[in-house]
This record gives C-alpha cells, structure tokens and sequence, in this order.
C-alpha cells in the first residue's frame, strides 16, 4: 500500500513539473519585441477607429532581440484575426489568416474587432502583439459665419483678422451610422496668453449638449474646442480666433537674439551677472503696454514685476543644489487694445566641471588654433532652440573646431581671393576651419553659419612672423564662404604670436601678409626715421606672389636677404680677383 502511494506521489510530481514545462515552453520570449502601424500610424494600445470599408494596412515596422536589430531572414510572421468563440461561449477567438506570413496584412476593414500577429524569431522564441480596431461612425462637418480656414500642422481650424467685438458663430454638424445613437457635443475654451493676474476667464466648459457656438471677440487669441461623441466614437475639433496682427515685435537678450523652443526663448549667461532683455514693439494702434512677470524656479507662480517698459535687466541667480543649472523664466505680456502677446524667456547657467568644445587639428603643418570665446557665448552662437534646451537639462552637448592647413584651393577661390590682395599683399597661409556639433557619443553635424561671430586666434608660424629690420609686417584675414570673399578684421598680438578674429561663417581662410616700411625705427643716420628704400616698379612685381604659400623652409615671398647674401659674394669675388691681378702685376714689374 505504501508503495502505491508513493508511486503515485511520483507521478503527480512528474506530472505537475511536466505541466510547469509545458507551460514554461509556450510562453512568449520577453526578449523579442516589435512595434505595429495601422495605415501608417504606431500603434501603442486603446482603440483605433476605422471607417467601414476603409483601405487597412497592419505592419510589423521593427523587430528587436534584447534592443538590438534582427536579420529579417531568421524572423516569420502569423497573422490571425478575432473571430466568435465556438459553442457560443463568450468572449472571442482567433482563427489564422491563410497565406498572411509577411511583415505587412492588407484587407479592407469589415467590422473586425481584433487582429494579432506573432513574430518568431529563429533559435530565439516568440512573441505576439495585437490591435483594437473600431468603426469610425462619426462624420462631422465645420462652419462658421467669418472665413475659416483649417491648419493640418496644429489641426486648428482658425478665423483670422478679427477685431475686438466682432460676433463669431462655430457650427458642427455630425452625423453617426450606429442605430438609435445620441449625439453629444460639449464645448471648452478661453481666452489664450491669460496673465496671472487677470480677470479673464481660464478654460473652462462654455457651452454644452449644442452644435453652435456664439462668441464675441476679445483682445488677443481665443481658443476653443469640442467634444464630438455618438457613443461609440469621439472626435475633438479645435477653433482659434485671432485678431488683426496690429503689433511688430522682437525680443532681444544682451542684444541678440536668444534661440526659440516651443514658443519659449532660451539664453545662455553666467551666474550673478546681468541680462538684459529687451522686447521693443510698435503698434498701428498706438501705445503699446507691457507687464512683466518673474517665475524664480522656471515652475512655480509668477510674481509680478513693477515694471510697465520693454527692458528688464535680470540679475542672473546663483546655481543651488535645487536648481543647478539656475533656471529663471521671464514672462512678458504685450497688449495694445487689440492683439495680445505673450513672450516667455528662460535663463540658465552651464555647468562649469564640463568641457562644452574641443578643437581637432589635422595635419602636422596646421597651426595651433583656439576658441576664445567663452563657454556661454559659444553655447549662444552655435546651438538652436532646441540644442539649448537639452543643454539646461545637462544632456552632454559638444562642439568641435575643425581645422587643417592647405597648400591650395579650387580655382573658383583662388580667382575670389586674389580679388581681395592689394598689388603688395602676400599670401601666408590657407586654412579650412570648420564648426561641428551634436550629442556627445553621437555622429557630429556640421555648422556651416552661426547665431552670431566667435573668437578664434591662430599660433602664427615662425616664417610668417620673423621679418627683417626697418621691416613692418601686417596681417588680414580673407574668409571664402559660398563663393564669396571678405576681409575680415583680424589683430595681431605681439607677445603671444597669434592671430585673433571674429567670424560667424565657416569655410576657407586665408591669412595675408603686407611689409611696409617701419617709421619707428631709427635708420643709420641717427636721424631717428627710417631710410626710405626707393618704390619698385609695379611691373617688376610676380604676379604669382598672390597665391604662393611660403614654405617653412623656405624664405619669405618678397624677402631680399638671400638676394643681398648673392651680391656680398659677388663683391667679395671680385675684390679677390682685383687683388690677384694687383698682386701679379706687381711681381712682373720687380722681375723688371
């Protein structure tokens, strides 16, 4: 007896751990993942709406192991559809598609409630996914009795140049296909750019269980939207009223313009230093009247300025552990009895423990070159909206200076350069410098032109510097971008050797040379001015002088030193031959 009940303690074990394994084999492997699109659009969950009938498109858009990739030659596809459950039970079933084994179905939708796919992946496991699809029944139709006009990009549909106390009616006319069903309509809205301290309304509900919408017009930008239902489907129909644009206006920080994100405006400074913002502004209205408010956080309640002009200066906060990056926003409402406008701007500050640029040079003849300009003004000059924006979050932005010496370039420049040399100008030296920038670890874009100039200098190689004496040496810089030339201004810096200049256009450089006569130093006479060297003809001038590149081995184009070591051999030369002759006619005359 007690060997049966331990055999069949035995084989309910195995049993059970039999069952466990099954289950184990059949279930999905976490490790294969995949998105789906229905006609073109991700689907992540909830019910997509189709209308009957309505051309279908299910795609498996990508298929990953463990995040990575997967060669598509180890992946298959099962599609199956829902389907009732058989004997009447509740719920629902699936049932296989025949010949669906590719990574995109194809149909027409007929009232299918589900479909679902499974996606194998070759010596991996399995995993299956599926959507929710719902017949669209709801079809409606906008009007209005002022010009409307649809916007796709913010799905809006807009009335513009109103003027304040025009009357405006918005109709929606919907229709369902659902037996029985009651349409609903609920209406939401306000006015936009409300100031903290107005007295206009915030959004709220204005209107319910209506198809119409009766507004007067107010200053400023109203907005509003309704919620469309039968039921079963729901559309939301979005309106924005504008006025008449009446106001020109700009914003400016420290006197540039700060770069743009999503309606924000965002500047790069230092820690306890002044900003200066400004937002000059006209209006064929007349006055125009500015209130300023001050959000010191970027996210809790503004406070209102004291300040009625179009300049705040903001004395940037210190960074704190609470706000490291030492966020403040700046809120400006300008309203001019007609149009209203709202400017939001958000200072920070960089952190300083992190290098924001590098240089790359390339080539061994290529000069030392360097970013002058400080980490913000770079920050400001080279980064967008965006880019700041990700930046004052302390995402690990780069930039990178790219530079390379070149004995030539195309004809196209040359012709364009030499436009720009005077009959005694030389050329020094060709650069390609070139600006980068992106997410550090990332692939770097290239900048062809920058919000505004940065600082760069140049080590001055040694034979572009080393001059003879009475000889003084001056430079200026030609930039070459899209075909054109420019002299830019350039100084040079004595005591460092280097070449400093400003640009906001990056391409070819040429860096020019002219010896003039030193008037400040004394010429052997002591008379304390220089001895004035008689002009050459212009004719005897090389016209290849332009464009050669001196060597660093070679001496300087336009340096007389090796000719004047040639004429002291030729004198020495013939003063020996003088000497010989004197010498022989000497010894001749005493044998006589």
């Amino acid at each position: 007896m007690k060997i049966t009940k331990i055999l069949s303690l035995v084989i309910a074990i195995v049993l059970i751990l039999g069952a466990f394994s099954l289950c184990a084999s059949a279930e999905e492997n976490q490790s294969v993942d995949f998105d789906l699109t229905v006609n073109g659009e991700y689907y992540l969950y909830g019910e997509f709406f189709v209308k009957m009938n309505e051309a279908l498109e299910i795609q498996v858009a990508d298929v990953f192991v463990d995040g990575e990739t997967v060669d598509q030659t180890k992946i298959s596809y099962k599609w199956e559809k829902s389907c009732p459950p058989p004997n009447g039970m509740p719920g629902l079933a699936y049932e296989e598609i025949a010949d669906a084994n590719e990574s995109i179905y194809s149909t027409t939708y007929d009232g299918t409630e589900r479909y679902r796919c499974t996606v194998t992946v070759e010596g991996v496991g399995y995993r299956s996914k599926e959507i929710c699809l719902k017949e669209d029944s709801l079809t409606t139709e906008v009007s209005a009795n002022k010009p409307l006009v649809y916007e796709a990009e913010g799905d809006n549909y807009c009335i513009n140049d109103l003027s304040v106390g025009d009357e405006v009616t918005l109709t929606i006319n919907a229709t369902t296909t659902l037996e029985g069903a009651t349409t609903t309509y609920s209406w939401n809205g306000g006015d936009a750019y409300i100031q903290p301290d107005s007295e206009l309304d915030e959004w709220g509900q204005v209107s319910n269980n209506t198809n119409t919408l009766t507004v007067t017009k107010r200053e400023g930008q109203q907005n509003y939207f309704c919620t469309v239902s039968d039921g079963q489907a729901t559309q939301f129909i979005f309106f924005m009223l504008n006025s008449t644009e009446t106001m020109t206006h700009s914003i400016l920080a420290n006197g540039e313009h700060p770069g743009t994100y999503a309606g924000t405006y965002i500047y790069v400074t230092k820690p306890n230093t002044d900003v200066k913002i400004e937002i000059p502004a006209t209006s064929t209205k007349g006055d125009v009247e500015y209130s300023w408010y001050y959000d010191a956080e970027g996210y809790s309640i503004p406070e209102r300025l004291d300040n009625t002009t179009n300049t705040v200066i903001a004395t940037k906060s210190p960074m704190t552990e609470q706000n490291p990056y030492a966020w403040e926003v700046y809120q400006c409402f300008l309203e001019d009895g007609n149009d209203r406008v709202r400017y939001w701007i958000m200072l920070f500050c960089l952190d300083p423990e992190t290098p924001l640029s590098e240089v790359k040079k390339i080539g061994e003849d290529t000069p030392e070159i360097e970013i002058k300009s400080e980490n913000e003004d770079l920050a400001n000059a080279v980064f967008n909206g965006d880019e700041l924006m990700a930046l004052s979050g302390g995402a690990p932005i780069e930039v990178t200076l790219s530079a390379e010496s070149k004995q030539t370039v195309s004809q196209s420049e040359k012709t364009a350069i030499d436009e720009k040399l005077t009959a005694d100008s030389n050329v020094g030296m060709y650069l390609d410098i070139n600006i980068y920038k992106g997410f550090e670890g990332a692939e770097l874009d290239q900048v062809a032109e920058l919000n505004k100039a940065i600082d760069i200098s140049v080590d001055m190689p040694q034979n572009l510097v080393d001059t003879k004496e009475g000889v003084k040496r001056e430079y200026s810089v030609v930039r070459v971008h899209n075909g054109v030339a420019e002299t830019i201004p350039c100084a040079y810096n004595e005591t460092t050797k280097t070449l400093e200049f400003s640009s906001d256009k990056f391409s070819t450089y040429t860096i020019v040379y002219t010896d003039k006569e030193d008037v400040a130093t004394p010429g052997e006479s002591g008379s304390g001015e220089a001895e004035k060297q008689p002009d050459k003809p212009e004719a005897n001038k090389p016209e290849t002088n332009k464009t050669e590149v001196p060597q660093t081995t070679s001496p300087l184009t336009g340096d007389s030193s090796a000719t004047s070591l040639w004429v002291m051999v030729i004198m020495v030369s013939g003063f020996a031959v003088v000497s010989l002759l004197t010498l022989k006619k000497t010894k001749n005359h005493a044998k006589h």
